[in-house]
């Protein structure tokens, strides 16, 4: 049974790791756990600018995502679409990332991992299909 819109919005706020899938030079898929934010009806994801699932979608921007939860009860969401960059201050949305998935330990995760922002990119998906499914 489909998510109400309300479950939905729970699990996409919720800080879940998700897979995104790429297609690569060969046309095969590559899948990738990522971190999430769920912004104005759109996926952004960090991610470096040499990972292998920016390059695949510089190449072809049509991936898919798998948002679900790992623990009981189970809830799906599973997001195909078009990713582009996100033109945003990688520094603020970075800490934006860190603060979802690290809290409290924010500052010290941001401390111990630092990176030339110029290295990484914000990818943007935005939704053509979605499907839930799972418990409401």
């Amino acid at each position: 049974m489909p998510l109400s819109d309300e479950t939905f919005e729970r699990l996409m706020a919720a800080p879940n790791i998700a897979v995104l899938s790429t297609i690569g030079r060969d046309g095969a898929p590559h899948q990738a756990p990522v971190w999430y934010q769920w912004r104005d009806g759109a996926l952004l994801i960090p991610t470096e600018r040499r990972s292998q699932k920016w390059r695949n979608i510089e190449r072809s921007p049509r991936v898919s995502i798998c948002i679900d939860t790992r623990e009981g009860p189970t809830r799906v969401a599973l997001i195909s679409g078009t990713a582009e960059e996100f033109p945003a201050d990688y520094t603020e949305e970075r800490r934006n990332f860190y603060e979802r998935y690290h809290g409290d330990g924010t500052q010290a995760a941001l401390d111990a991992n630092p990176v030339d922002p110029a290295d990484w990119v914000v990818i943007r998906v935005t939704p053509q299909r979605t499907i839930t499914f799972g418990a409401d």
